[in-house]
C-alpha cells in the first residue's frame, strides 16, 4: 500500500501520518534555547485505539452540541430548556480579594454584568470562553505551549473530576495501567472500579524511577496488551512529597514514545514548588522537544492556590481526549458551575499573569515555612525513630517509622497509627492506603498545611511516644534493655545453678549462651526446644522452682532470640507479700537481690 503523505496544517505544523508514523517533511520551529527543531503533532486518528469502549460508544449531547448555533445571526432559537433570566434574583456580584502584590490590602472586584448574565445561565460544557482563553495564555507562559499545537483546555469541577473522566475515557474493564507507587489514594478506587491490574512503578526521592518503568515494559508478557496510560504526580507527589527530576521526566517521555502509552500528568502542586533549584519543566512542556506531541494529558487545579471550595480545575491536552471528557461531562453534570467560573475569571483578569505568579510565589513560600517548622519538630522527636526525605513541593511529609532495631525488618505503620497514635491524640494516614495493592508498609503520610507550630510539636511528641511504645512491645527484651544485658546473664546463671533441677533443664549448663550480635551455641537438636530462663520477665510459676520466684519459659528454636516479651512487669514476692519490678534496667537490682538471697526478701519497691 502506498504511503499516505502527512498533512501540513495552515499553521505550518506537521501532522504525523498514521500509516507511516513519521513526518513527511521538516517544519522548523524555534525553541526557547534558540535551536530550531522539527515540531509535529499526532493526528486525531492516533487516539482511536486509546479510547475506551465507553468513550467510543458515548454519543454527543443532542442539545448541548447545538448551543453554538444559537449565536448564528438571525436565528430564533427554540432549542434549549433554559430558564428565563428575568426570574433570577441575582442582579450584581461584587467581592473583595487580597492583592497579590500586598496581601495586607484588599481589592474590591465586581463581575462584569454581561459575564454575570452568561454565568447565571447554562453555559458551554468545556467552560466559559473568557476563562478558557485566560488559561490558554497561562499555559503558554508557564509551559511554553502555544495554541495551534494540537491541544486545548477544558474546565472541570476540580482536577479530580477531570482525572476520573479521563480514566473512564481511556481504560476498559480489566486493562493494565501503570501507576507510580506509592500513589495518590484518590485514583486507586477509580482503577479498582474498572477491575484494572495496577502495575506499580517504583519511586524514590527523585520521583518515578524510569529504570523500573523500563524494566516493566521491556519484560512485558508476550501476547498481553501493554498499558495505555501511566498516572503520575510529578511535583510534590501526594503522598511522598517527591519531585521528579528533569532527567527522569525525559526518560519517561522517551519510554512513552517507545512503548506507546499516554502520560496522565496530575500536577496540583506545580505552583506549590519551593525547592532551591529552578522548577523543572512539566511533561506538557517537555514533550514539545520530542519528535511528536500529543502523549501528555495534563491536569491542573486551582484548589491549592485559590480555594478548594470553588472546585475548579482544568485539563490541557490533545483535542480528541478532551472531547471524550466533555462528552462525559455533557451527560453527567452538564458543566462546571459557570457562577464560580465567572468569579475566578474576574479575579484572574484583575491580577493578570504577573499578579497570578506573584500570588503563587507567596503561596509556595508559605508552605516552605510550614515544611521547615514540621521538619524541625521531626528532627527533635523522630531522629532515630523515622527516616524521611525533605519535600520540595506540596504539603506532605512521607516518612518511614523504624519500628524495629533490625533495619531489614519492615514494620506496619497501620497498627501504630490507627491504635497507639490515635489513642495518644494524633491522627495521620498509614502508608498502606497509598499502595496500589494495599501492601503493608512502615511509611506514614503527615500533612503540615494547617497545623500551627505548637500543635506540630505536640503531635510529633505524641507520635514519638506511640513509636516507642510499639518498639517496646515488639522488640526482644534483650534489645530493649541493653543496659541490663549483663544483669540478665548473671541472673540466668544464678537461677540455673540454684533453682532448676537437672531433669528440668533441657539445655546443658556447660553451654555458653551469648545474646549479643554473635551467634549463640546451638543446643542438642534432639531437645527440640529449650527453656529460656528470663529473670527480667517473671510471668508464670514453674513447678521445679521455689515459690518465692516465678519463671517464664518459651518454646522456640535456639537461633531465634527475637521473641516479643512485655517489659517492666510487677512480680509479687510470695514470702513477704510485697511486689517488685522486672523487665527493665531500672529495677533489675531488686530482682537480683530477690534471686540471690535465700532467707530474706530485699524488695524495696511497691
Amino acid at each position: 500500500m502506498a504511503a499516505v503523505p502527512d498533512a501540513t496544517r495552515l499553521d505550518g505544523i506537521k501532522e504525523i501520518n498514521q500509516t507511516t508514523g513519521t513526518p513527511a517533511g521538516n517544519i522548523l520551529n524555534g525553541h526557547a534555547n534558540g535551536h530550531a527543531s522539527e515540531l509535529t503533532i499526532l493526528p486525531a486518528s492516533f487516539y482511536t485505539d486509546f479510547l475506551s469502549d465507553n468513550a467510543r460508544n458515548r454519543k454527543p449531547s443532542p442539545i448541548r452540541d447545538l448551543f453554538p448555533l444559537e449565536l448564528t445571526p438571525g436565528v430564533i432559537s427554540l432549542l434549549a430548556g433554559k430558564p428565563n433570566p428575568a426570574t433570577f434574583p441575582f442582579t450584581s456580584l461584587s467581592f473583595a480579594a487580597r492583592s497579590p502584590i500586598d496581601p495586607s490590602q484588599e481589592n474590591a472586584l465586581t463581575v462584569d454584568p454581561a459575564l454575570l448574565e452568561v454565568a447565571l445561565q447554562y453555559s458551554p460544557t468545556a467552560g466559559l470562553k473568557g476563562l478558557i482563553t485566560w488559561i490558554e495564555g497561562l499555559q503558554e507562559k508557564m509551559h511554553g505551549r502555544k495554541m495551534g499545537e494540537g491541544w486545548r483546555v477544558s474546565m472541570g469541577a476540580g482536577s479530580q473530576d477531570l482525572i476520573y473522566k479521563a480514566v473512564t475515557a481511556l481504560v476498559n474493564d480489566g486493562d493494565s495501567v501503570l501507576v507510580e507507587s506509592p500513589v495518590y489514594a484518590g485514583v486507586i478506587p477509580m482503577f479498582e472500579t474498572l477491575h484494572c491490574e495496577q502495575i506499580s512503578v517504583e519511586t524514590d526521592g527523585q520521583g518515578i524511577k524510569s529504570a523500573s518503568l523500563r524494566q516493566i515494559l521491556e519484560n512485558w508478557p508476550a501476547g498481553k496488551a501493554k498499558p495505555k496510560v501511566l498516572y503520575t504526580v510529578p511535583y510534590g507527589c501526594n503522598p511522598t512529597g517527591m519531585t521528579a527530576t528533569l532527567e527522569r521526566r525525559k526518560e519517561v517521555l522517551q519510554l512513552a514514545r517507545e512503548h506507546n502509552f499516554l502520560i496522565l500528568e496530575d500536577d496540583p502542586y506545580f505552583y506549590l514548588y519551593y525547592g532551591d533549584a529552578p522548577r523543572y519543566p512539566s511533561y506538557f512542556a517537555l514533550e514539545r522537544e520530542q519528535q511528536d506531541m500529543g502523549r501528555v494529558l495534563r491536569f491542573d487545579s486551582l484548589s491549592k492556590i485559590l480555594s478548594a471550595g470553588i472546585r475548579i480545575g482544568f485539563a490541557s491536552g490533545p483535542e480528541p481526549l478532551l472531547s471524550a471528557i466533555d462528552r462525559h461531562t455533557a451527560t453527567s453534570n452538564l458543566q462546571v458551575s459557570s457562577f464560580t467560573q465567572a468569579v475566578v475569571q474576574t479575579l484572574l483578569e484583575s491580577w493578570g499573569y504577573d499578579g497570578f505568579v506573584r500570588h503563587t510565589e507567596r503561596v509556595s513560600a508559605f508552605y516552605r515555612e510550614k515544611r521547615d517548622v514540621f521538619e524541625k519538630a521531626m528532627k527533635k522527636y523522630l531522629n532515630g525513630l523515622a527516616e524521611w526525605v525533605s519535600p520540595e513541593a506540596g504539603m506532605f511529609f512521607w516518612f518511614k517509622l523504624l519500628l524495629h532495631d533490625d533495619p531489614q525488618k519492615e514494620g506496619d505503620s497501620q497498627a501504630v497509627i490507627q491504635t497507639k497514635a490515635f489513642e495518644k491524640g494524633v491522627l495521620a494516614l498509614p502508608g498502606t492506603v497509598f499502595m496500589p495493592g494495599g501492601e503493608t508498609t512502615a511509611y506514614v503520610r503527615a500533612s503540615f498545611s494547617l497545623t500551627p507550630e505548637e500543635d506540630v510539636d505536640k503531635a510529633l511528641q505524641r507520635l514519638r511516644d506511640a513509636v516507642l511504645e510499639e518498639r517496646d512491645s515488639e522488640e526482644p527484651l534483650i534489645s530493649r534493655c541493653a543496659s541490663a544485658i549483663h544483669v540478665w546473664l548473671s541472673v540466668e546463671i544464678v537461677v540455673t545453678e540454684k533453682l532448676v533441677r537437672k531433669d528440668d533443664l533441657l539445655l546443658s549448663k556447660k553451654k555458653t549462651i551469648s545474646f549479643g550480635n554473635s551467634k549463640p551455641d546451638t543446643p542438642n537438636p534432639q531437645t527440640g526446644c529449650h527453656i529460656l530462663l528470663d529473670s527480667l520477665s517473671l510471668l508464670m510459676p514453674h513447678p521445679s522452682i521455689p515459690p518465692r520466684i516465678a519463671l517464664f519459659h518459651i518454646d522456640m528454636t535456639f537461633m531465634d532470640v527475637s521473641v516479643p516479651i512485655n517489659t517492666c512487669r510487677q512480680v509479687k514476692c510470695e514470702k513477704c507479700g510485697k511486689t517488685t519490678w522486672a523487665g527493665c534496667g531500672q529495677h533489675v537490682e531488686e530482682v537480683m537481690k530477690l534471686v540471690n538471697e535465700e532467707d530474706k526478701c530485699s524488695c524495696k519497691r511497691t
